[in-house]
């Protein structure tokens, strides 16, 4: 859906300045890229929500943005302590 360009561009424009603008920062990807993103984040207002978002708690159109990025922050480190924790042998 998504070509590697395209989510290293977000990725990283997105932890500067928040995902919307990331989004728009990523100049150089396809306009159909951008709306397929778009369309994604704005299905979440028909009542389409997707799993992922679920599964934060997040409502990535009635939410600032701001706190979408924390949360998703937040999510990462907490799979990443888990992670180190399960390689270390448990929870320390």
């Amino acid at each position: 859906m998504f070509t590697l360009s395209f989510l290293q561009d977000t990725h990283q424009a997105g932890y500067d300045a928040g995902f919307a603008d990331g989004l728009r920062a990523a100049e150089d990807i396809a306009n159909a890229e951008f709306e397929a993103a778009r369309a994604v984040v704005h299905s979440a207002a028909g009542g389409d929500r997707h799993p992922f978002w679920d599964a934060l708690n997040v409502d990535p159109v009635n939410d600032p943005w701001a706190e979408v990025a924390e949360r998703l922050e937040e999510a990462r480190e907490t799979h990443r302590r888990a992670v180190h924790d399960s390689l270390r042998g448990g929870a320390a």
